[in-house]
C-alpha cells in the first residue's frame, strides 16, 4: 500500500508542478506536513521535545531530507514520472552499498552483488530509452533523479545508523526531518523562485494535498515505525514494487511514453531492488569482507 502511494505521488509532484513552482511545492508540503504531525502528536500525547544532541540529528536529517527533495521536484519539471521514479528508486541500492560499511549486521553478500548488477543495467536501460517528444532535455532531469534517490539513501543510513544509540519516536523523527527541511526549502523557493508565477488551479492544489497529507504524513508515519521495527535492507526490499506502480500510474494518468527499452529497465530495476534486499530464509550467504570489523 505505501509503494503503490509513493508511486502515485511521482504523478502528483508532475500535476502539482503545473500550477506551483517545484520549490515552493516542496516548501508547502513540508510545512504543512511538519503542522500535521505536531497535531497528530499533540492529540496523542506524544512529546517532540528532545535534547540538544536529537535535535542536532534532526538538522542534519533534515538538511539531507530537503537537498533529496529539491532534486526530486525541479528534477521532474524535466522528466517524465514514469522516468522519474525508476531513477529515483535507485535509493535501496545505495542503501546496500551504504550499509555495508556503516551498519554491522548488514553487509553485502553475493546475491546482493548480483541485484547491484542488476539494478545499474535497469538504470543504464532508462537513461538509453526514448523520452518522446523530451529529446535530450530529459537528461538533466534523469540525473537529478539518481541524485535524489542518493540523498534519500543517506537520510535512511543516518536514521538507521543513529536511532540504536539516540532513540528517538516516530513522530519525533518525522517532526524534525519536515521541520527543519521546510525553512531550507522556503529559502530556495525565496532566492530561486522569487519571478515564477503560482496558478492555483484545482487539479494542481489536490494534487499538493495529496502530497503533504497522505504521502509526507500518513505514509511516511508508517515508514518511519517500520524503520525503527525491521532491518533496513529488508525493509527496502519491499520498495521494488514502487517503481512498478509509478511507471504504470504515469502511463496511464499522464500518458507518458513508455517505450520497450523503459519496460526493460524497469523488470531489471524491479528484479534488482529484490535481490538486493532478499529475504534471508534463501540461505546463508557468504558475506563480502569490507575491513569494517
Amino acid at each position: 500500500m505505501l509503494c503503490a502511494i509513493w508511486g502515485a505521488n511521482f504523478v502528483a509532484i508532475k500535476i502539482g508542478n503545473q500550477g506551483f513552482p517545484p520549490l515552493f511545492s516542496a516548501a508547502v508540503r513540508s510545512t504543512g506536513a511538519a503542522f500535521l504531525v505536531a497535531l497528530w502528536s499533540t492529540a496523542g500525547r506524544r512529546s517532540l521535545a528532545v535534547d540538544r544532541r536529537r535535535l542536532l540529528d534532526g538538522l542534519i536529517v533534515g538538511s539531507v531530507f530537503s537537498l533529496e527533495f529539491m532534486f526530486l521536484y525541479v528534477g521532474m519539471e524535466y522528466t517524465t514520472a514514469s522516468r522519474s521514479v525508476l531513477l529515483m528508486y535507485t535509493s535501496p541500492f545505495w542503501v546496500a552499498l551504504g550499509a555495508h560499511f556503516l551498519l554491522p549486521d548488514d553487509r553485502l553478500t553475493w546475491l546482493k552483488v548480483g541485484g547491484l548488477v542488476l539494478s545499474f543495467a535497469g538504470v543504464a536501460a532508462v537513461f538509453r530509452a526514448p523520452a518522446g517528444d523530451l529529446g535530450t532535455a530529459h537528461l538533466v532531469g534523469d540525473v537529478l533523479e539518481v541524485l535524489a534517490g542518493l540523498f534519500w539513501a543517506l537520510t535512511t543510513l543516518y536514521i538507521k545508523r543513529t536511532m540504536p544509540k539516540r532513540p528517538m519516536t516516530t513522530s519525533q523523527v518525522l517532526f524534525y526531518q519536515l521541520a527543519w527541511s521546510a525553512p531550507i526549502l522556503w529559502a530556495a523557493t525565496f532566492v530561486f523562485e522569487s519571478d515564477r508565477d503560482l496558478v492555483p488551479t484545482v487539479a494542481a492544489s489536490l494534487a499538493l494535498a495529496y502530497q503533504t497529507v497522505m504521502v509526507a504524513t500518513i505514509s511516511y508515519l508508517v515508514w518511519f515505525w517500520l524503520m525503527r521495527t525491521q532491518q533496513v535492507s529488508q525493509l527496502h526490499s519491499f520498495t521494488f514494487f514502487a517503481p512498478i506502480f509509478g511507471v504504470v500510474f504515469g502511463g496511464v494518468f499522464l500518458g507518458d511514453h513508455l517505450s520497450a527499452l523503459l519496460w526493460v529497465g524497469l523488470a531489471l530495476v524491479a528484479a534488482g531492488t529484490y535481490l538486493v534486499n532478499a529475504p534471508r530464509t534463501w540461505g546463508r550467504a557468504v558475506r563480502l569482507r569490507s575491513g569494517v570489523r
